[in-house]
């Protein structure tokens, strides 16, 4: 059987897989202005500055080489720019960089793993691009 492609969604709000009131609250709002964006309901606040929904066609996970102390430079929800530096993972006594993670696209970081121990190949984080 074959499963047509569309458009879809990743909404995600909050960290660390905790339900915490204002994430969940965070998250039903960005819903709603997705919602009135794409016409389907009315605008819930109108007036109210903020972002849009921002249009992401590509999803890259950014792992580090080898075993470290993970830094990250920027949150999720930044915009970061192709090139940026968006964290380091260094020596546990942090004493020596060992790699620089840089965007390989303009982007925004979806999630950063809050861990700062990490594996060689380990998770640091998922940018979102156009």
């Amino acid at each position: 059987m074959t499963v047509p492609h569309g458009p879809a969604i990743l909404a995600e709000a909050g960290g660390c897989g905790l339900v915490e009131r204002a994430a969940v609250e965070t998250h039903v709002r960005g819903l709603n202005r997705v919602l009135a964006a794409l016409g389907m309901t009315a605008d819930p606040s109108p007036g109210v500055p903020g972002p849009g929904p921002a249009y992401l066609r590509r999803f890259l996970w950014l792992r580090c080489t080898g075993e470290g102390w993970w830094e990250p430079a920027v949150g999720p929800g930044e915009s970061v720019t192709e090139g940026q530096l968006l964290g380091t993972v260094s020596t546990l006594d942090g004493a020596r960089v060992i790699q620089a993670i840089t965007a390989p696209a303009a982007g925004v970081p979806l999630f950063v793993t809050s861990s700062p121990a990490v594996a060689a190949d380990g998770l640091l984080l998922g940018l979102g691009s156009e």
